[in-house]
């Protein structure tokens, strides 16, 4: 088949299970994790499909084609003996979910004093 020894990279991994709509899981490749506004996760994922491709001679053939996607990450699953590859992959976080995520982390003022506030300590 015209086409086949360049098979698009989606085959450079690392991989995840991914729950389609229709409830199918297909294995597609990990190519970033996203944070969006709203403090959600997704997945862009890269999925090999078939895709049309019309030669010289006016025939139509089938070729390999990368189709990349988003995810929610609650339809990604991992794949157990792909887990150290995932530490690679991007991860990218809008600004507005990291000050979010801050401000949940920060302390909270204290109610009263603490033991090192005595005179003397």
């Amino acid at each position: 088949m015209a086409g086949a020894a360049s098979t698009p990279a989606a085959s450079s991994g690392p991989w995840v299970r991914v729950r389609l709509p229709d409830d199918q899981v297909v294995r597609a490749a990990l190519r970033a994790r996203i944070q969006v506004r709203d403090g959600s996760w997704w997945y862009s994922l890269e999925l090999t499909l078939w895709g049309r491709l019309e030669t010289r001679d006016g025939r139509l053939a089938g070729e390999p084609v990368p189709v990349d996607f988003l995810v929610p990450a609650a339809d990604v699953l991992p794949i157990e003996d792909q887990r150290t590859a995932y530490a690679a992959v991007p991860t990218r976080r809008h600004p507005v979910a990291v000050r979010r995520a801050a401000q949940r982390r920060a302390p909270r003022g204290r109610g009263g004093p603490m033991p090192w506030d005595a005179e003397g300590a």
